[in-house]
């Protein structure tokens, strides 16, 4: 997904993946990978879609946001806190890559 869709966009995106230009990488019964490689740079992009059947929106919302609870079980997660503009707030999250690989914000 790109970063600069909108919220609709976003929900839309989630119902009916858009893979123009993305090729299929990875696939278990409930996780798909697709990348490409973007043509300026170079770079390989992925997005993946999972399918949490025992999970429901509400509670994977809250498990993946509460941050203290997070840095528990995500053994990737390097750092999280909580971040606000003074009107909208996010949560910041660096992950840990493999060797060679920067960490991921």
């Amino acid at each position: 997904m790109e970063s600069s869709l909108s919220i609709d966009e976003l929900i839309q995106e989630m119902d009916k993946p858009n893979l123009t230009g993305w090729k299929l990488f990875a696939q278990t019964p409930d996780v798909y990978v697709y990348r490409r490689t973007d043509e300026g740079n170079k770079l390989l992009r992925y997005k993946c879609y999972s399918h949490i059947p025992d999970v429901t929106p509400e509670v994977f919302y809250k498990v993946a946001l509460d941050i203290e609870y997070r840095l528990i079980w995500d053994k990737y997660l390097k750092e999280a806190r909580e971040i606000s503009d003074g009107e909208k707030k996010g949560v910041y999250w660096q992950v840990t890559m493999p060797l060679f690989i920067d960490n991921r914000d």
